[in-house]
């Protein structure tokens, strides 16, 4: 018997619809906003899935509500600059949608450094050198 209700440890659906409120009224403007945002829809959400309280269409349907519309456009216009098209009329995974989030704000990020600093060479090798994946992670994740 817990002593608090609630004290379980189990997550309804309910965790899941406040977490996209509070999602989607922030601002994913680095990174790693998007890396955390990305780790904590996917706690919540594969341990509804593992209680069969929620199938992987709703995850991956659910999982572009914390993103604001800006953000989706670009990361749809990522998706149609790549040609790719997801199965289903566009329907990608949640780690596709992640990969290009996470190339969108890097991007973004290249762009900043790149007109702020116009003729230093270095600082851009220098940058273009931490975009490259290490495994499931980005050199900027990695300590």
């Amino acid at each position: 018997m817990a002593l608090y209700p609630g004290a379980d440890g189990s997550v309804y659906y309910a965790d899941l619809e406040q977490f996209l409120a509070k999602a989607s009224r922030k601002l994913l403007t680095s990174e790693v906003d998007v890396g955390r945002y990305h780790r904590q829809f996917a706690s919540i959400a594969n341990r509804l899935i593992a209680n069969n309280q929620m199938n992987e269409e709703e995850a991956r349907f659910q999982y572009r509500k914390g993103f604001s519309v800006d953000l989706m456009v670009k990361i749809e216009g990522y998706f149609l600059a790549s040609r790719r098209t997801g199965y289903n009329g566009g329907v990608y995974s949640r780690d596709e949608i992640y990969d290009a989030a996470l190339q969108v704000k890097t991007e973004a990020r290249y762009e900043q450094y790149r007109n702020a600093f116009p003729d230093d060479t270095m600082l851009k090798i220098e940058f273009k050198a931490r975009r490259f994946p290490q495994g499931r992670f980005y050199a900027h994740e990695v300590s």
